[in-house]
């Protein structure tokens, strides 16, 4: 890549954080001397990020830009900033926390929007790609969620009873066989799992192509649309039912996008490699708008005005009007960004084998650890960071060992 491009690239990206920061979108608070030990957590993950990262060609782009290995690898990064963002949450609810895990408030969603993508990406990639692929894909992509959902539930389970909650024993039966989720992080396994049932159905019996990807497009918008009208369950407390609340639908369509985006990616690519700058630009500009307008919205409206009495339908349409958008240009600029710079190292390929058990296993921590928070937040936040890990490295391999003994050995010599 040319040095005057590289500069330039860098400063979009500056001025499209700056504004992102003047708006109030990335919040940051002023910090003291004390408190900028915590700040290191934040640029320690750049450093995660940018080590080993390549840039393209001069005037080039990246090769196997959207390659497998690679997005497996950002996706290893992802899952640690899921954990910070979780983390956050907890905190503020917890002890009003107001120090540097504040920037991730608002990256949940976006996060979100890009293991969708990829996994809508890579579906048909693999489809078009590989001789009977949908063969054995019950194996292949429902089970190695399934596996490490129920054991990452049943963890959650007995850590919250051993921490002294009670529950009724109709919610227990329901939170064993997972038709309830007690851990409501848990939710991105049950749709993600639902959306690749609904790939391996149409596509195995609908033979015409458009047919199939028409069909998949206008049963997400339902599934979508489905899961606005059922609202918040408002009366389970802790206990969460399947598609009740706005994190089951305000990313869902992204993975749709990531189909389409895999199905039209020989004409795409080439017409956006004609027109980079421009493409950046411009999404980096609605990415903006629509983060800042849906900011406002989730402030003023957003998805929960409802209550007993008022559903808050409008609202809530209003919302997703804009957040929805939103995600799928902030996904777009972190794939453009993808073109030019190679993110991808050691640490990152060896989080991206799994990083879908760090997504499930670290509420656990981030709950059972609380109390250490109190006592030192920069401790606490190591803790999590560390038991989450280890355990998700662990049910990985129970995983594999569970899904292929004879293949178990060999992934971990």
């Amino acid at each position: 890549m040319k040095k005057k491009e590289v500069i330039t690239t860098f400063f979009i990206f500056m001025v499209w954080c700056i504004f992102l920061g003047v708006s109030g979108f990335i919040e940051v608070q002023k910090i003291s001397e004390n408190e900028m030990l915590g700040w290191m957590l934040p640029a320690s993950l750049m450093v995660l990020l940018f080590y080993g990262a390549k840039k393209a060609p001069a005037g080039g782009y990246t090769k196997e830009t959207f390659s497998l290995k690679k997005s497996k690898a950002f996706q290893g990064f992802l899952a640690v900033c899921v954990i910070m963002h979780h983390m956050y949450i907890v905190l503020l609810s917890e002890i009003d926390y107001k120090g540097a895990l504040s920037i991730f408030k608002n990256s949940g969603v976006i996060i979100v929007g890009f293991f969708f993508f990829a996994s809508g990406y890579g579906l048909i990639t693999s489809l078009y790609q590989k001789d009977n692929y949908l063969k054995g894909f019950i194996k292949k992509r429902i089970f190695t969620v399934l596996v490490p959902f129920f054991i990452c539930n049943y963890v959650y389970l007995i850590t919250m009873l051993l921490m002294g909650k009670k529950y009724a024993m109709s919610d227990l039966l329901y939170v064993f066989f997972g038709m309830k989720l007690l851990n409501s992080q848990m939710w991105f396994a049950v749709e993600i799992m639902f959306l690749y049932i609904l790939f391996y159905v149409i596509f195995r019996f609908i033979k015409q192509e458009k047919i199939a990807y028409m069909i998949m497009g206008v049963c997400i918008v339902a599934v979508m649309g489905g899961s606005l009208l059922l609202g918040h369950d408002l009366t389970t407390g802790e206990i969460v039912s399947w598609f009740r609340g706005e994190w089951w639908y305000n990313t869902t369509f992204v993975f749709f996008v990531g189909m389409l985006a895999a199905r039209f990616k020989e004409k795409l690519l080439p017409w956006i490699k004609k027109r980079y700058y421009l493409c950046l630009s411009m999404l980096l500009m609605l990415s903006s708008f629509f983060g800042i307008m849906s900011k406002r919205l989730l402030e003023e409206k957003g998805y929960w005005i409802e209550d007993l009495f008022y559903k808050g339908y409008t609202e809530k349409i209003e919302t997703l009007a804009f957040q929805l958008p939103m995600v799928v240009f902030s996904v777009a600029v972190i794939l453009l960004f993808m073109m030019k710079f190679t993110f991808y190292n050691k640490a990152l390929d060896f989080l991206g084998r799994f990083s879908l058990e760090v997504i499930l296993i670290n509420n656990v921590f981030i709950v059972s650890l609380l109390k250490l928070a109190v006592i030192n937040e920069i401790l606490y936040i190591i803790a999590v960071f560390a038991a989450t890990i280890l355990a998700a490295m662990t049910i990985y391999k129970i995983k594999l060992w569970v899904l292929d003994k004879n293949d178990y050995l060999s992934r971990w010599r």
